[in-house]
């Protein structure tokens, strides 16, 4: 079996795992915010990406982005351009579903006149992810956005974040799969070793 068949058979699996819902996924999500919190990358990162979940399947990082807000920090979300297969940083000013728009693949984003911030600025990417392993290996959705954009910002921390029931023995990876530097849940602060430091290369 090619590695390309063993991460979708993985994917296609990820979609039965048990995860939390409804008032649990909440308060999961807030224990992944607050270990996120307390991390030195976040403290010291002025500028930080985060996502917008596509689902209750995804952390909720509701909480994480209010608390960045709070101490004056820019916090990001991703803009996708498809047809550059690409993805930006771009800053929202509030964590309001105001300024967040679906796009024509029902993926959320930013509003369209919300700035982009320049690549060396962003100093910490919170990732999501259908798996991640202790070594920092994620499992992403086949697309390749997140890996090119880490590879981007080349300096910035990166953070996978997930459920507990996510997180398993080793992920698939190849050379162009980008490692995290840790990897956070509800009962885990993982911090990956020295492997992780693999970024690329990503082709274009």
């Amino acid at each position: 079996m090619t590695l390309a068949l063993d991460k979708n058979a993985l994917r296609m699996a990820a979609r039965n795992w048990s995860l939390p819902e409804g008032e649990d996924a909440h308060a999961e999500s807030e224990k992944v915010c607050r270990r996120v919190e307390a991390l030195e990358a976040f403290q010291a990162a002025r500028v930080v990406m985060l996502y917008w979940p596509l689902s209750e399947r995804e952390v909720n990082l509701g909480y994480l982005a209010r608390a960045a807000l709070a101490l004056g920090k820019t916090v990001c979300v991703p803009r996708v351009v498809w047809n550059e297969r690409r993805m930006d940083a771009a800053s929202i000013p509030e964590w309001d579903e105001r300024h967040i728009v679906r796009d024509g693949k029902g993926v959320p984003g930013p509003n369209p006149t919300l700035p982009v911030v320049p690549d060396d600025q962003v100093k910490l990417v919170i990732t999501p992810g259908l798996a991640f392993d202790p070594h920092g290996g994620r499992l992403g959705r086949g697309g390749g956005f997140y890996d090119r954009f880490l590879v981007r910002v080349g300096g910035a921390a990166r953070v996978g974040v997930a459920f507990d029931t996510q997180i398993i023995a080793a992920v698939p990876m190849d050379r162009h799969d980008v490692y995290m530097h840790v990897v956070v849940t509800p009962s885990w602060t993982i911090v990956a070793p020295p492997a992780a430091e693999n970024t690329g290369p990503v082709p274009a």
